[in-house]
Parts: structure tokens; sequence; C-alpha cells
């Protein structure tokens, strides 16, 4: 038997490469089997208001395809970014910022940081 965890009680939740973040709300509403189908389909973390699923090159459009396929909207359902290029970015052009902080918040509802280890999401709440 092998053991996922998917679940994480921290709000910030680690990112890397390319990255999709989908609200559980939007999750339990739209995906087959809500939150819980869209951890197992796709291997993905969580924690009580958003999920991640991180991938390197053309991996991440098996996760973007399925949720364009269950009418899934962005930016108010899912975001998409590359955190490997937003953290070069923000440590090239402000690298005496103090860490951690916030670098954007997007959709209205997701703020991205970034902190020693490296850039993080935390859901911001609906606009």
């Amino acid at each position: 038997m092998t053991i996922y965890l998917a679940h994480q009680s921290t709000r910030n939740l680690k990112v890397s490469f390319y990255t999709i973040v989908v609200k559980n709300q939007s999750l339990k509403d739209l995906f087959p089997d809500g939150l819980n189908g869209f951890i197992q389909t796709h291997l993905c973390r969580c924690n009580n208001d958003i999920s991640v699923g991180c991938c390197m090159g053309g991996d991440i459009d098996e996760i973007l395809f399925d949720l364009y396929d269950y009418d899934f909207e962005t930016p108010q359902d899912f975001i998409l970014f590359d955190a490997a290029a937003m953290a070069i970015d923000e440590m090239s052009s402000n690298p005496d910022k103090k860490l951690p902080r916030i670098i954007t918040k997007a959709g209205g509802w997701l703020k991205i940081g970034i902190g020693k280890d490296g850039i993080y999401v935390r859901y911001a709440g609906d606009p």
C-alpha cells in the first residue's frame, strides 16, 4: 500500500517549476469526485483552501486539459504560472529586499510570495 500525503495544514504551500493553483471550492463544484478526485488523479498537494500541482515541462498539460475539460476558468478557478522564472526575476531585480515577502496577488484570490526556501502560494480570499 502506498500512502500519499496530500493535505498540509500550513497556509503557505511551497511551489516550483510550472505551477497550477486551484481553489478547493471550484474543485468541489466542478471536478468529478471533487477535491478527492482531483488529488487522486493528479497527485497534487492541498491545504484547506487551495490545491497545487507543480511539474516540469509538458507534464502540466494533463492537469490543465482536465481543468478545461470540466469548465474551470482562469483566473476565477485556477492560476497557472512559472514559479522558477518568477523566483529568478524577483531575486535578480530585488536582491536586497527582506524575505519573506509577497511578490504579487493573482486573480484577486491568490498571493504569491518568496521566502528563504523559494516560492510559495497562499489563499487570500475571494475578491
